[in-house]
This record gives structure tokens, C-alpha cells and sequence, in this order.
């Protein structure tokens, strides 16, 4: 079947990745390379520099906008890569909304030299995208968080299709800019993000055809099968 889906006695089987081991695995990528991407046909280039460009910042003079992170969540070499938290709080809405301000204001050391660029509002962009993306295939039943409608559940009228569509097509566009010969434009990890949403796509037509009124996505994770057998 397309996007993916086996089909064995009329029984579908959809093939999802893990949404945290993805998220990581674009960390682990953007530690060492650019990323461009287009969204809504406009190009967009994060960098990992200008996350720790801020970090610094907010650090050396005290500010704390950024307190929720630490060393292990930026600087690459004390980064603990297999901490689920520690990639997921630097791609969240709150990080994005901080980093926003250090970007917009320019912040500048005391010999007035850019230490935030302007530009680095396209890594502010990629943070907002991801952390949409994220509550997006990791939400539940019960989330009623504010400005956070795709942390609520999957249903005929919330807004989960639609960005899913959007978000495969900005997946798509994503290349690594190569530092050495043996990097890659596009890892796997890129081509395994559109296949969840593909995914969570097909699974919302066939409950939502099966009268089922809302689901979470949350619960087709990993979390409940690591859970389920100790």
C-alpha cells in the first residue's frame, strides 16, 4: 500500500519510528552541520553556533531566559545525547520564544559586536517547527496546555492533518550542509520523519472511518511498549 502501510489479511500495519529517537538524531546531525530547509517557500538555515551563541549570552550576563538548559543540553562535547530531555527542552516553544528575543534585540558584547546574528531567527524557526512536530505525534487525550493545540488529542476537527501534510513537505526539503567528504546532504533520519506522519495520517482516516472520536498519538510511541515489558 503507499506511505508505507503493509496490508496482510486486510490488516493494517503501520510502520512508525520513534518520534524521540528521531528528535535525537536531528540534534546529533545540526551538533555538526547546518541545516537549510523551506517553509512556506521561504529558505531557512539553522546552526547549532547560534544556540550556543545564546546560551552564552544569557550565561554571562545573568538574564535566565534560557534557565531550563544547561551545558548537557548545548555544548557538544557534555551534551548527554541519550537523554530524551535533554533534546527535547532545547526544541520547545519556551526555548524559541527566548531565543526570539536574543536574536531580534542583537545582543552585543561590550565592543558592540553582533554575539547573536539576526539570522539566527531560522534556527528560532527550525526550534518552533520541531517542537510543533513533537507535540504534534505526542499528544494525548487530556493535554489542555494553552497556545499548545497540537498537545491535544488527534481528531476530525483539530488541526493534526493539516500540519502533518505541511510538515512532511518541509522534511522534505531539509539538506545538511556538508563539512567533510563523508557527511551526508540527507541522512536517514530526514527521510524517517515523513514516514510517522505519513503514518499518523493513515492511522486518523481509518479510526476516525471507524467511529473512534479522538486518539492520542502519544500512545503509539515507544514509551508504551518499553513500559509494557518492564
Amino acid at each position: 500500500m503507499e506511505d508505507g502501510v503493509i496490508l496482510v489479511d486486510d490488516v493494517h500495519i503501520v510502520p512508525l519510528f520513534d518520534p524521540s529517537h528521531l528528535l535525537k538524531s536531528i540534534r546529533n546531525n545540526l551538533l555538526t552541520k547546518d541545516l537549510s530547509f523551506y517553509k512556506e517557500n521561504k529558505k531557512f538555515i539553522a546552526k547549532w553556533d547560534h544556540i550556543i551563541s545564546a546560551y552564552t549570552i544569557d550565561r554571562s550576563y545573568n538574564i535566565g531566559i534560557l534557565k531550563k538548559l544547561n551545558d548537557f543540553h548545548v555544548i557538544p562535547n557534555k551534551i548527554k545525547k541519550m537523554k530524551v530531555s535533554c533534546c527535547t527542552q532545547v526544541f520547545s516553544k519556551t526555548v524559541a520564544a527566548a531565543f526570539k528575543l536574543c536574536a531580534m534585540f542583537n545582543a552585543g558584547d561590550k565592543t558592540g559586536s553582533t554575539v547573536v546574528p539576526a539570522e539566527a531567527l531560522d534556527t528560532c524557526e527550525l526550534i518552533s517547527f520541531l517542537d510543533q512536530v513533537f507535540d504534534s505525534v505526542n499528544c494525548t487525550l487530556t493535554s489542555s496546555v494553552a497556545g499548545k493545540e497540537l498537545k491535544k488529542a488527534v481528531s476530525r476537527h483539530s488541526s493534526h492533518a493539516e500540519f502533518w501534510r505541511k510538515s512532511i513537505d518541509v522534511f522534505r526539503s531539509m539538506e545538511f550542509v556538508p563539512r567533510k567528504s563523508e557527511d551526508r546532504k540527507h541522512p536517514s533520519v530526514l527521510k524517517g520523519w515523513t514516514r510517522p506522519l505519513q503514518g499518523f495520517l493513515h492511522i486518523r482516516r481509518q479510526l476516525l472511518s471507524l467511529g473512534v472520536v479522538k486518539f492520542s498519538s502519544r500512545a503509539f510511541n515507544q514509551d508504551p511498549i518499553e513500559n509494557f515489558f518492564c
